[in-house]
């Protein structure tokens, strides 16, 4: 059975090498993390979150977050 296009089977992994930098910016890192009231306002939303439906393909919430603001 082949599940990949043709095209896909010849692209090679990206490749980050390993290095003892703080800020590795080809690996896209963040050397300082999230600060702790962002990530108890994402645990706060998880928290009610429904794990078992498909998020809104037309994004409704989000869209009419971002026309109020």
């Amino acid at each position: 059975m082949n599940l990949f296009k043709e095209n896909l089977k010849a692209l090679s992994p990206y490749k980050v090498d390993h290095v003892s930098y703080k800020v590795k910016l080809n690996a896209n890192e963040n050397p300082y993390g999230i600060p702790d009231d962002i990530k108890n306002e994402i645990l706060k939303e998880m928290e009610n979150f429904d794990f078992s439906r498909y998020p809104d393909p037309m994004a409704d919430r989000l869209r009419q977050k971002i026309a109020t603001t």
